[in-house]
């Protein structure tokens, strides 16, 4: 049985809200964002479209250290343009949903925008059960594009991918924990209910 959802509110804040999609790879984050934005109508970008396509436009490999530095690298352009994507929208007062396995350090650039432009905060952690997780990794492998090198990249993430999450950013505002390991038990209607009222 999956665990029930959490939420806590630190405060509502002002500014257009910022729904914050993150975890570990293969925790649905993709799946959950996309039906957030389908059922409010807001805006989505997500870090793996945009690392795709700048493997297109650039290039990629797979099975050297040089191609795993080269994903690392085209990994941090594409955060870098999901910070840019949520600048944009925020400057104008509009709602927006960003999505990635965010790193910890994600959350100072995130307060240093809070400083120059309010918006509000609502981040979703989607959690699964580890083995669940390098079993999802292992089958989606077949059908990511080949740039992400996952064969490569699964013996690399096998000790984070079975601890089954990662902590939240340390941020003000909603955070709500998502379990995925059972999508049939998953109460992604509530969190979808959740963000409706906050936005």
């Amino acid at each position: 049985m999956s665990e029930p959802s959490k939420h806590s509110d630190k405060g509502r804040g002002e500014g257009p809200l910022v729904v914050l999609v993150t975890g570990l790879p293969a925790t649905g984050k993709t799946s959950v964002a996309r039906r957030l934005a389908v059922d409010h109508h807001l805006p989505l970008a997500c870090k793996d479209e945009i690392k795709e396509l700048l493997y297109d436009t650039l290039g990629w490999s797979q099975g050297t250290p040089e191609a795993r530095e080269w994903s690392r690298q085209l990994g941090l352009v594409a955060v870098g343009l999901l910070f840019q994507y949520l600048r944009s929208h925020v400057s104008v007062g509009r709602p927006c949903i960003i999505e990635s396995n965010f790193h910890p350090d994600a959350a100072g650039e995130l307060r240093a925008l809070h400083t120059r432009v309010p918006f509000r905060m609502f981040q979703v952690l989607c959690r699964t059960r580890g083995d669940v997780l390098l079993a999802r990794f292992h089958a989606r492998a077949q059908r990511r594009h080949p740039g992400h090198d996952d064969a490569r990249l699964e013996e690399e993430l096998r000790p984070v991918l079975l601890s089954g999450g990662y902590e939240p950013l340390a941020l003000e505002g909603t955070l709500w924990e998502l379990d995925t390991t059972r999508w049939s038990e998953a109460k992604v209607a509530e969190l979808s209910a959740a963000v409706g009222a906050a936005l």
